[in-house]
């Protein structure tokens, strides 16, 4: 029989039962049934569990590539799913169009979040930018933008 090294550092049940009865006897007063010893037991195996522990974003050890390469994809993740509700928004949004303040309130987040999604946006020619400004509940003026679908009859 091979044993593997994670094998031979994997407590076993039964070395764990002899370890804890003792010390669970004694706090019970009575001599542990098999369900409580058994609960005893997988306590103690989740408890010996290492701790999973969080990579530091700028490591720069052996974990930097690991690191950097999850940020990347969690980074990656969420701007896709931006773009997609940016696009659904706009499409909501039909011929009236949205400006960027809109935009980011329909959306629940701040300005400065969907900017970099909108100029993707409008250099892939995905939306375009009216002519048209529109004031916002903040006081500012925006430039409207459109889906492509949207933009035929309109000043651009």
């Amino acid at each position: 029989m091979i044993v593997h090294k994670s094998d031979k550092e994997k407590p076993d049940r039964e070395s764990i039962r002899y370890q804890i009865f003792k010390p669970l006897q004694h706090s019970l007063g009575r001599a542990p049934t098999d369900a409580e010893l058994a609960t005893a037991i997988d306590a103690e195996i989740e408890r010996r569990k290492p701790k999973p522990i969080q990579l530091g974003l700028f490591d720069t050890g052996s974990n930097a590539h690991e690191t950097r390469a999850d940020a990347f994809e969690q980074s990656d993740r969420r701007a896709i799913s931006r773009r997609v509700a940016t696009l659904e928004a706009f499409e909501r949004a039909g011929q009236r169009g949205l400006t960027r303040y809109e935009l980011a309130q329909r959306l629940g987040c701040e300005q400065c979040s969907v900017t970099r999604t909108v100029q993707e946006l409008l250099a892939s020619s995905q939306l375009y930018e009216l002519r048209e400004r529109r004031r916002s509940a903040a006081g500012g003026e925006g430039c409207v933008m459109v889906l492509p679908m949207f933009k035929e009859g309109r000043p651009q």
